[in-house]
């Protein structure tokens, strides 16, 4: 028997090796490209979004740089710049109007002989008649009364300030006022004299601020006034506010109206009181050329 030889050079070869080799570095030849083909689109998105950013840095950093050049030259203006020099006037006005209507009719009136009836005079009215009329026993007398007064008080306060400072002004008056205390003690009671003050101050407070021709202040103004130096009792007036306005024109920051009437009806007679009173603050601001 002759025995059988394999050709040479596949002593060693397996076709189902060989087989199995192909088939595992097909998959990974498809991995290869697919991600050589994403690398290829991606690197150029990828470089493109990194020149905007670049871009856009830029840009960004060029803006900082000028708002910080243009803030240090305003900076540098206001400092340079000169202070402006500014007036300041307050004035404070009070205007009352009082009147007073009355009329009433009294006297005695005869009835017969021994009969008369009789209209008193009522409380408070004048001794003298406006109008009398007699006749016989009998005597009518009118009164009427009709009077009407008006007080105005101005005061008018100013001060030089340089813009952006504060300003202050005050004048006024104080009085002594008297008083008594009674302290009770164990050794009983105990009365001691003595003397207060009591100030009546009209002035104001104020910083300005300007801005072009626009001037924004911020004030607190006070008038008082002694009302009854025996006794202390003053009338205060005060306002506080920020207000804005223009350079040389007048600025009404506050004020007050008060009106008071009072009617009283009796037997053949007749009155009516009535008083107001009006309080006005203004201020203006003017520049010092």
């Amino acid at each position: 028997m002759s025995a059988f030889r394999r050709p040479q050079g596949q002593a060693n070869a397996n076709p189902f090796a060989v087989r199995s080799r192909r088939i595992l570095r097909t998959p990974m030849r498809v991995r290869t490209l697919l991600l050589l083909l994403a690398l290829g689109v991606a690197l150029p998105v990828l470089g493109f979004a990194i020149l905007v950013s670049t871009i856009l840095l830029r840009e960004e950093r060029d803006a900082i740089q000028q708002g910080a050049v243009e803030r240090a030259r305003a900076m540098m203006s206001a400092v340079d710049a000169k202070p402006r020099q500014l007036i300041i006037s307050v004035k404070q006005t009070s205007a009352a109007e009082a009147a007073r209507d009355a009329g009433s009719v009294s006297g005695n009136v005869a009835i017969g002989s021994n009969a008369q009836v009789k209209v008193p005079r009522p409380p408070g009215s004048s001794n003298q008649p406006s109008v009398t009329v007699q006749s016989g026993n009998s005597q009518i007398e009118g009164r009427a009364v009709n009077s009407r007064s008006a007080r105005d008080d101005a005061v008018t306060q100013t001060v030089q300030v340089l813009e952006g400072n504060d300003a202050f002004i005050r004048v006024g008056q104080s009085a002594p006022v008297s008083n008594t205390q009674v302290i009770r003690t164990p050794n009983g009671t105990q009365i001691t004299q003595g003397t207060d003050f009591v100030s009546a101050d009209t002035g104001f407070y104020v910083r300005p601020r300007v801005n072009g021709d626009q001037v924004t202040l911020e004030i607190s103004t006070a008038r008082d006034r002694l009302r009854n130096p025996n006794t202390g009792a003053t009338n205060i007036q005060r306002v506080s506010t920020i207000v804005a306005g223009r350079l040389g024109e007048w600025i009404e920051i506050g004020g007050s109206s008060q009106t008071l009437e009072r009617s009283q009806n009796q037997t053949l007679a007749r009155s009516r009181d009535a008083r107001s009173e009006e309080r006005r603050v203004m201020l203006k601001v003017d520049e010092v050329k």
